[in-house]
């Protein structure tokens, strides 16, 4: 399971999250990760799609987390990836910085959470991209069956 931050034009648009070029990067993403986009499950924290496509607030954040929790009670995935900053905030349901949470051990509802940049993000900072690889890397430990 991806989440994103909240829907953007494009998304708003066409009702489906990253269908623009961040979504053509997370496409790559995935791809990268052995898997196709149709095994996966991609939604956003946000609900709707903030005026002037401002990042959203901690209000918006948590009114949507029942929609939110709905979703992943609903999927069940395996692991969930949380793409840019408000993924991880709703998830935690706290202020905090993905610089902070790239790197920690973090679960929800007994499933394990990988924080990485959101594709828009690293298509202004290119350079990030060797970052965010490392954490789908470890990401994609916890997809492969043991043996």
């Amino acid at each position: 399971m991806f989440i994103g931050e909240a829907p953007g034009y494009y998304e708003d648009v066409r009702g489906k999250p990253f269908v623009g070029n961040s979504g053509k990067l997370l496409n790559n993403i995935i791809e990268s990760m052995g898997l196709k986009r149709k095994e996966t499950y991609i939604c956003n924290a946000v609900m709707c799609r903030p005026r002037n496509n401002r990042t959203p607030n901690l209000h918006e954040i948590k009114k949507c987390r029942k929609f939110l929790d709905y979703q992943i009670d609903v999927v069940s995935p395996k692991i969930i990836i949380t793409l840019g900053r408000t993924a991880i905030v709703s998830l935690m349901n706290k202020n905090v910085y993905l610089k902070d949470t790239r790197n920690m051990h973090i679960t929800y509802k007994s499933i394990r959470v990988f924080s990485t940049f959101h594709p828009s993000y690293l298509m202004r900072y290119p350079l990030k991209k060797k970052d965010a690889w490392k954490d789908i890397e470890k990401a994609t430990v916890f997809l492969k069956p043991f043996s």
